[in-house]
């Protein structure tokens, strides 16, 4: 993907998956999500593009299919 290879991994403060990768742009940010092999479990990851300069904001986790469980059971 272009931008794997164009991405400053050197500011990556966490895990990435390039088989399981996507990002997603708006207004500036760009969070990059990376699933673990063989489970839910995703690594989100928070920048900010602003005057040509990328700026790491933060990070988090997700694990869609136990999210989704618990709201179903609630």
């Amino acid at each position: 993907m272009i931008w794997e290879r164009q991405f400053p991994w050197n500011q990556s403060k966490g895990f990435l998956n390039p088989a399981k990768a996507n990002a997603d742009c708006k207004a500036g940010s760009i969070q990059i999500y990376s699933q673990m092999p063989f489970s839910a479990f995703t690594y989100v990851q928070t920048f900010h593009w602003q005057n040509q300069q990328l700026s790491y904001i933060a990070a988090r986790n997700e694990v869609r299919s136990a999210e989704t469980v618990e709201r179903l059971i609630d």
